[in-house]
């Protein structure tokens, strides 16, 4: 059985190891769960800026379903 993905999109700021770093950063995925989309859109930031894997990201803000 395939699971169904949603997408969902961030807007907001980005911390690392609680220093802000993105004060506005935007991206956007498709998971089957909001706490998939939020590692996923901490995955993608981490990729997209150079960060190692076991770096500390946090998304501070609200991560929103698009239907």
């Amino acid at each position: 059985m395939r699971k169904v993905s949603n997408r969902y999109e961030f807007v907001g700021a980005v911390y690392l190891f609680n220093q802000l770093i993105a004060p506005n950063w935007y991206g956007q995925t498709y998971a089957p769960s909001e706490a998939k989309a939020c590692s996923n859109l901490e995955y993608q930031y981490k990729k997209k800026h150079g960060y190692q894997p076991n770096a500390k990201i946090h998304l501070s803000g609200e991560i929103l379903m698009v239907i």
